[in-house]
């Protein structure tokens, strides 16, 4: 049940955000919505009008029918069980869970996906992020695990069971907007800046600017925004950075994202701010969407205000190799070179632990036969926890990219390797007549070699302004549009090799 779709808001003057609003929905970053839950659940309540000491304990909703794939044709051609286990159902009175989702679209792209374990009867809330580049076992070609949501929310939920192992009760899904919207709705929040932040990009319609100052001071929704995107400093400004413990990486940046979150929340969820509440309830009326009912959140909301949850919140960070990277054939054959794609894995073992002691909200133990985590291999091969691997032409190609690498051959629109036989060639084929558009031998890349993760900085020279990445999301199922091969020069004998598994 939907009960608050996106809606678009009245024209209103230009504010600081919006040059914001404008940059992401373009590059798609991933935003942290601060407070996010905590704020919904109280603009909430005084929305629905409800006397909180009136309201009933929510209910845990039923799971999905068993036996049912919800998974539509992303495992086409794959032989697993889609049937829920059945510690689902098992679940620990007063305990519930949820997802979090951070739209960044009107396409519903999102690039921040948490999980969220509150315990009704302590007060306490456990969470912890799911990388967007989270690889799962579908065979498209970028298997990441915030791509899903073109398949609907239930779809994501099922993914976080096969990642996790928990089936989230409810979802609220969060426009971007707002983000500095509710800060502002509150007057602003306090914060301690952790060093001089500073950081120019001039993309034409599009361009931001971070200019904070160390310190704790007021930061109005357009400065809480410079605050969560920041990530490193602009040449001239990298010792401020390096002096305060921030390496550029994505890591240190969502531990401030996470600690500014929780300092957010402290500040808003107090009596003292009933006041704003009608502020933050049109920012909830438009930029919200959820399956919860006002009930619902209204009950959440008094019970968290009430055992204090604020002050009760961990955040976990899931272990993860933050720096695998796996062939792209969609990359390779629209390129012509060998590329990767970026891609988070987990610990598994490390994983099933960290999930059972603060995550698992069910009365048995999560085990690892629950999930479905894929492994990248030391031989570029990648598989499955659960044995299956749906994916089976990534695989069948490896064993060639020695010769993709030299330019001996190339992947037809098929993602056939197709073979030159060069001992006939006299010359290389005329221009536009390669379809790797190299030379054979030219245009390796190594080994490991990533390309940009969504929204990802690429390296800035000095005295240039940072230009940020362009990057095309690749819907399940979908490839990256190619274009029709043509052969090579005439009397060039060619060698086609068709690999076990198919073609897409």
């Amino acid at each position: 049940m939907r009960h608050y779709e996106g809606k678009h808001s009245p024209k209103r003057p230009e504010r600081p955000e919006g040059r914001w609003k404008a940059f992401y929905c373009r590059h798609k970053i991933p935003v942290l919505a601060i407070g996010g839950v905590a704020v919904v659940l109280a603009a909430a309540a005084a929305a629905a009008g409800i006397w909180w000491k009136t309201l009933a304990r929510p209910e845990v909703p039923s799971l999905p029918a068993q036996g049912g794939s919800t998974l539509g044709s992303l495992v086409e051609g794959v032989e697993i069980d889609e049937e829920m286990p059945g510690y689902l159902s098992d679940q620990k009175e007063g305990v519930y869970t949820f997802l979090f989702l951070g739209r960044t679209n009107d396409t519903n792209q999102t690039d921040m996906m948490m999980l969220i374990v509150f315990d009704a009867n302590t007060g306490e809330v456990n969470a912890c992020s799911i990388p967007r580049d989270t690889m799962i076992n579908i065979s498209a070609d970028a298997k990441k695990i915030n791509s899903v949501i073109f398949d609907g929310v239930d779809n994501v939920k099922n993914w976080v069971r096969k990642t996790l192992g928990v089936y989230p009760n409810f979802y609220v899904m969060l426009d971007w907007q707002a983000v500095g919207e509710l800060v502002d709705a509150v007057g602003g929040v306090y914060y301690d800046v952790p060093c001089r932040m500073y950081y120019v990009d001039s993309t034409p319609g599009a361009g931001f600017k971070i200019d904070l100052e160390p310190g704790y001071q007021l930061l109005d929704g357009d400065k809480a925004m410079q605050l969560i995107r920041w990530r490193k400093n602009a040449p001239g400004y990298t010792e401020y950075a390096r002096e305060a413990g921030f390496d550029g990486s994505n890591t240190k940046r969502t531990e401030m994202q996470q600690d500014f979150m929780v300092a957010a929340a402290k500040q808003v969820l107090q009596l003292k701010n009933v006041g704003y509440l009608g502020s933050m309830v049109q920012v909830f009326r438009e930029h919200v969407e959820t399956d919860l009912s006002l009930s619902n959140m209204a009950w959440f909301a008094r019970t968290a205000l009430e055992q204090g949850s604020v002050n009760k919140v961990t955040f976990h960070t899931l272990p993860a190799n933050a720096n695998g990277s796996a062939f792209s054939r969609a990359n390779t054959r629209t390129s012509g070179k060998v590329s990767y794609l970026s891609f988070v894995t987990f610990d598994q073992q490390a994983l099933v632990k960290l999930v059972n002691e603060y995550l698992n909200p069910y009365n048995q133990e999560i085990s690892l036969s629950d999930l479905d985590l894929m492994h990248i291999n030391a031989d570029g091969t990648i598989s499955s926890s659960t044995g299956y691997t749906a994916d089976t032409l990534n695989n069948a190609i490896i064993p060639y990219l020695a010769d993709l690498r030299s330019g001996a051959a190339y992947l037809d629109s098929s993602y056939n390797v197709v073979y030159y036989e060069t001992e006939d060639m006299e010359t290389p084929p005329a221009d536009g007549e390669n379809p790797t558009g190299e030379e054979p031998g030219g245009g390796e890349m190594t080994d490991g070699e990533e390309e940009p993760s969504i929204g990802e900085e690429t390296p800035q020279e000095p005295g240039v302004e940072e230009l940020p990445p362009e990057e095309t999301v690749t819907q399940p199922g979908e490839e990256a549009a190619v274009q029709q091969e043509t052969p090579p020069n005439e009397g060039t004998a060619t060698e086609e090799t068709q690999l076990e598994g198919g073609t897409i």
